[in-house]
């Protein structure tokens, strides 16, 4: 009798184990599904949108000309900074944020953007009158990432190593580790011009708050 008791407390035990790692499997399998419709939501219907500073900075993916006049007028931008180095696109959507009273600015640039390239975009974030803005590459994690770490460095104060740890959160961990070269770059960033900006930041985060 005991016997038979005790295999019966066995098998019992036995299927409530397998209940749990079924209910485990399941979950897990749950939270894989969200976060990949989550993701592919961000990729092809969301434009890899990503703000930077609450109602004042925006960054995103290339996105047709027509669904970018109709994202720069739901969130009030005034520029756009286009880093693309194709001229047909760029002047596509030149056309059509112009048309609609939209600042476009074309800085072509690499994927280490070079000097010239790094003050003109200092120079279009330093006045004030270009906000609301949206910057943005082709893919939207490399060079949109990489200015949004010379942005956070120059305009927002930030260190190099967490403007680099940023970048690379937020180009989904691809690139921007201490020994890729962007990464170095981000961390050898001198910002000369910090202390010339800082009005111009004021005069940001006041219009963030009215």
């Amino acid at each position: 009798m005991n016997s038979v008791k005790g295999a019966s407390a066995d098998t019992g035990r036995t299927n409530a184990y397998r209940r749990t790692l079924k209910w485990l499997a399941n979950l897990c399998l749950l939270v894989l599904t969200l976060i990949s419709t989550s993701y592919l939501y961000w990729v092809y219907a969301d434009d890899r949108f990503l703000t930077v500073v609450e109602n004042n900075v925006f960054r995103t993916a290339e996105m047709p000309p027509d669904e970018l006049v109709e994202f720069v007028e739901r969130h009030h931008v005034r520029t756009v900074i286009d880093f693309r180095t194709t001229a047909n696109r760029v002047h596509a959507e030149e056309q059509a944020l112009t048309s609609n009273g939209v600042r476009s600015i074309n800085i072509p640039s690499q994927l280490v953007p070079s000097d010239e390239a790094v003050n003109t975009f200092l120079d279009v974030m330093g006045d004030v009158s270009n906000y609301p803005i949206l910057f943005h590459c082709e893919h939207g994690i490399g060079r949109s990432s990489l200015f949004e770490a010379i942005y956070r460095i120059e305009f927002l104060g930030w260190f190099t190593e967490d403007a680099r740890k940023s970048a690379r959160l937020r180009s989904l961990m691809g690139s921007f580790e201490t020994e890729d070269v962007r990464g170095q770059y981000i961390l050898n960033y001198q910002p000369e011009r910090r202390h010339s900006l800082q009005a111009a930041v004021g005069a940001i985060s006041e219009g963030a708050t009215n």
